[in-house]
């Protein structure tokens, strides 16, 4: 993860990438936000001392600093990466999908179904279902499914209202 906030900001998305990566997991913050004039004040122990943590925890293989960042910043990171072990690179294959939430997929979950949006906008189809307010069918569950049937995930939620128009918006809330 690169430039974007100061370390601090990026501690649940580098923890998360950590626990999901299959890859080399790198932090390279700028040195935290800049001010109204444009200037960064996070110092190079504050750099430091949050990488450190990060890389205790096991999350990080790669450390650096971008945006705000000066010799005095890398000097410090240089100083902690030798103690810091790299993070292990996980072996284990899984299959996972992202959109609002997370999905594993595992022989637990199968099948699974992906539906792209659902959006009253993009699909007549499912529009025209909501406005029947058939529920079940515009997310995509199979009438007589049953409880081992198939699974379905949005990488949108039914439940978001994301019509302009305000019934076709509402009646998608109540999913």
């Amino acid at each position: 993860m690169n430039c974007a906030t100061g370390p601090e900001f990026m501690t649940d998305h580098i923890r998360t990438l950590a626990q999901l990566a299959r890859t080399r997991v790198a932090c390279v913050p700028n040195a935290g936000l800049p001010d109204e004039n444009g200037r960064y004040l996070e110092t190079p122990e504050m750099l430091a001392r949050t990488l450190a943590r990060f890389g205790e925890n096991g999350w990080l293989n790669l450390l650096g600093g971008c945006c705000g960042t000066h010799r005095g910043h890398i000097a410090r990171l240089a100083e902690i990466a030798p103690r810091l072990a790299p993070r292990p690179i996980p072996t284990r294959r899984r299959s996972s999908l992202s959109g609002v939430d997370p999905l594993e997929i595992g022989d637990d979950v199968r099948p699974v179904i992906v539906g792209e949006r659902t959006n009253v906008l993009g699909s007549k189809k499912f529009r025209d279902l909501i406005a029947l307010e058939k529920w079940g069918r515009g997310r995509g569950d199979r009438p007589g499914a049953g409880e081992a049937g198939p699974r379905t995930w949005w990488t949108s939620p039914p439940n978001r209202p994301t019509g302009t128009r305000w019934p076709t918006s509402a009646a998608s809330s109540r999913c």
